[in-house]
């Protein structure tokens, strides 16, 4: 990464300076990682998480307790049918439902695999819900050192025709939790219509609306003399979903703009929606430059899909987090002959990181070494970024011996300074 390579950098013009008065110097390697977070980026349902306390390595002895699988969520989800996206998913019907989960920290603190399907310490498991069936495949898309991000494929999956909630248990080696997703692309097939009633006296059916009797028994029309009027089922309520957002890539750092591209759609596929208001609402850590926080489309058509850019800004703050911000719509739709309204809400995650600024300063007060005599060698070092860095070492390589090449330093907290103390034997 590239504060390890300005670290690395710098430590080697350090070496130069000080081989001058002292033919050893220290080398310097650092894992900065981001701290954890958890909002969920999708419209899910409250997951209700299986606690796992793990303990963060080089901690000087601190316990530290996080659920690592509740840190993941997820931020696409897709519906193939037969190898083609739909977006219409039909009672009993086949498809392969297809989930992207992401997380802010990296990659290394959930497995050690490298790109690639069944990624070892990762594990996902069906629930009994209001789907059926569905072989869970995950693929690993993400580097050691970048933030996590997996794909799962749960293939041939049935919809039990019931209520739209998807759920599953993802187990990671801190932990389990359990996510729960809400599946807008389930659709019931029109019911069949039923046939008249039997006549309960000669068993023939009657046609309704006839001199012979109607559907009740035979015994007129209704009280007009006319048919009975068959029952009018309104139309599917349509709603706007986020479908897809992006912020340039796979966090933002602190301090800087960005653009947040928001794409959302219709859901219904007979229905138009107008009069459509957006309004964007930021939590601490997320501001809009230039721009109103509200936007105005005139009309949506059925199943169609538009989008918004909104300009942001990224603040900097105590330490590394995932701010978030609402997205609120308030439309109209005509049902027949009324004209109806609706809201609906989602949230929307951004991880922030702030940058590294962990520095090394040249040692003072230099005294000569001996060859073959023990030395002292001290570094002095100090944090001045907001956030902690991770699993700092220490190690020894040139013309000497030393009892300890390889110091494993922990966790460096923000503010903290301390120096690097190293004993060596020249030769």
């Amino acid at each position: 990464m590239e504060s390890a390579y300005r670290t690395q950098k710098r430590l080697s013009a350090l070496a130069l300076a000080a081989l001058l008065a002292v033919p050893v110097m220290p080398v310097m390697a650092q894992n900065a990682q981001p701290q954890p977070e958890r909002e969920t980026t999708e419209e899910t349902k409250t997951p209700a998480t299986d606690p796992a306390d793990t303990k963060n390595p080089g901690t000087d002895g601190q316990d530290q307790k996080e659920n690592l699988a509740g840190l993941v969520s997820i931020s696409d989800i897709r519906v193939f049918i037969e190898g083609k996206e739909s977006d219409a998913w039909e009672k009993g019907q086949r498809a392969d439902l297809k989930l992207t989960l992401t997380s802010p920290r990296p990659t290394s603190a959930f497995t050690p695999s490298q790109p690639g399907k069944d990624p070892e310490n990762l594990a996902v498991t069906r629930l009994s819900d209001a789907f059926k069936g569905g072989t869970p495949v995950i693929t690993l898309a993400s580097q050691q050192d970048k933030p996590l991000r997996l794909e799962v494929t749960f293939e041939d999956v049935a919809w039990r025709g019931k209520e739209d909630n998807f759920a599953f248990t993802l187990e990671t080696a801190g932990g389990a939790a359990r996510k729960d997703v809400r599946i807008y692309e389930v659709s019931e097939k029109e019911a069949d219509r039923q046939d008249p009633e039997q006549n309960p006296e000669n068993g023939t059916q009657t046609d309704p609306g006839t001199d012979g009797g109607d559907a009740y028994g035979g015994f007129g029309g209704s009280y007009g003399g006319e048919g009975s009027e068959p029952v009018k089922i309104q139309t599917a309520t349509p709603h706007i979903i986020i479908s897809k957002y992006t912020y340039g890539g796979e966090s933002v750092q602190a301090g800087k703009k960005f653009d947040l591209s928001i794409e959302f759609r219709n859901t219904s596929k007979s229905l138009a929606v107008e009069n459509i208001l957006m309004s964007v609402e930021t939590e601490e850590g997320l501001t809009i430059t230039n721009s109103s926080n509200t936007f105005f489309f005139e009309n949506l058509g059925a199943g169609a899909v538009r989008s918004q850019k909104i300009p942001m800004k990224a603040l900097n703050m105590d330490k590394s987090s995932s701010p978030s911000c609402t997205v609120s719509f308030t439309y109209e739709y005509v049902d027949g002959d009324q004209r109806l309204e609706k809201t609906a809400q989602e949230r929307i995650a951004i991880p922030v990181t702030e940058p590294d600024r962990f520095e090394l300063e040249a040692p003072k007060d230099l005294t000569p070494a001996v060859a073959g005599q023990e030395y002292t060698l001290s570094v002095p070092y100090n944090n001045k970024g907001k956030g902690t860095v991770y699993n700092l070492e220490a190690y020894v390589e040139g013309d000497m011996t030393t009892l300890s090449p390889k110091q494993n330093l922990g966790n460096i907290d923000s503010g903290r300074s301390g120096s690097i103390d190293l004993i060596l034997t020249p030769q």
